[in-house]
């Protein structure tokens, strides 16, 4: 039984509209990206203004290799209707849910590892970032909007 699908999902070009919580799980997934550029950011213009201050704690570097598929993704997703027509977009609405997935489960590893080699110190963290981990993968798998949207259908493609 296919998704339930409204004429108000789709846009006024007859695509199907990206679900806002498909939206904030990607940014989730590529949430080491982000924290790093913010602080470096945040770290050149500190220098900038002569201000000293000591590296914020920067994510892992295994956490931002695995968070740059989600931001590709995320940035393909976010572009989509100007790249409808193109390779990448079909790749996107073929492969996006099992990639989106796939880097899940290693950022689930990566905090799995983490917090065992932690221990007690910073784990209440990890098992807040593994909940919202953990909500994330179950939206993507699960969510009947998420498979339409990554099932393709829209009127160009």
């Amino acid at each position: 039984m296919g998704p339930k699908i409204d004429l108000a999902d789709f846009d006024h070009n007859g695509n199907l509209k990206t679900p806002p919580l498909l939206l904030l799980s990607i940014a989730y997934l590529c949430r080491y990206l982000l924290i790093f550029l913010v602080s470096g950011l945040s770290t050149f213009v500190a220098v900038r203004r002569g201000i000293g201050l000591d590296l914020p704690g920067l994510p892992p570097l295994e956490g931002l290799f695995s968070s740059i598929p989600a931001a590709l993704i995320f940035a393909l997703v976010v572009t989509r209707e100007r790249l409808l027509g193109g390779a990448l977009a079909k790749y996107v609405s073929r492969h996006g849910r099992p990639v989106l997935l796939l880097t899940a489960v290693v950022q689930a590893v990566l905090l799995f590892y983490r917090l065992i080699g932690e221990g007690q110190r910073d784990g209440l963290f990890e098992v807040i970032d593994l909940i919202l981990l953990g909500y994330a993968t179950v939206y993507i798998w699960k969510s009947r909007s998420a498979q339409a949207y990554f099932r393709g259908y829209c009127t160009h493609a």
